[in-house]
């Protein structure tokens, strides 16, 4: 990596860090200068106000949880259907017990609240929720003949999930095992 990359990449991290222990209150240009290590001005040159910063978190995010997919499917034998159902829960897992990265979806809250504020953001935000949606939808047709029904489940109820997971009636795991037969009994070729 360019040492603009790394720079990149470590205020992206730091955002992320301080969105997560402070909310999106406490994310302030200063803050990420000061926690980066780097001067408000260098800072400004990367990102000129607090809307590009979360703009770029939003795609850096993003291509994070796409890494992390791709690294478990990596595994998976597409023609086996039992591998198949297994990336599937294996899929939900990430998305609903683990989170997808070291950063889970807790920042998403915080970019929700943002959004009702930042008409810029939440379109950024919304563009990116559509590529990651048909990026699944490739992803997942390698083993399913109805992908854009497993993504329309996927999606909304893994980051609703983040939200009100706490308050549900099942256990994560529990729901994860209820996913993955609804998922595997809607997919299954006729």
């Amino acid at each position: 990596m360019s040492k603009r990359e790394n720079v990149t990449a470590d205020i992206l991290k730091q955002t992320i860090a301080i969105l997560k222990a402070e909310g999106s209150s406490g994310v302030t240009m200063r803050q990420v200068a000061n926690k980066t290590g780097i001067t408000l001005s260098n800072l400004q040159y990367y990102f000129p106000d607090r809307t590009k910063l979360f703009q770029a978190m939003c795609e850096f995010f993003f291509r994070q949880c796409e890494k992390t997919i791709l690294s478990e499917l990596s595994t998976i034998n597409v023609n086996d259907r039992a591998s198949t159902n297994g990336f599937i829960k294996k899929l939900l897992e990430m998305l609903i017990v683990d989170g997808i990265n070291d950063y889970d979806h807790s920042i998403f809250r915080e970019l929700w609240a943002l959004m009702l504020r930042d008409k810029e953001l939440a379109e950024t935000v919304h563009r990116f929720y559509r590529n990651y949606a048909n990026w699944l939808v490739q992803l997942i047709s390698q083993f399913t003949p109805c992908p854009e029904k497993v993504v329309s489940l996927l999606i909304p109820y893994a980051d609703g999930y983040e939200i009100m997971g706490a308050d549900l009636p099942l256990e994560r795991n529990a729901i994860v095992e209820m996913l993955s037969e609804i998922i595997s009994q809607m997919t299954r070729k006729k």
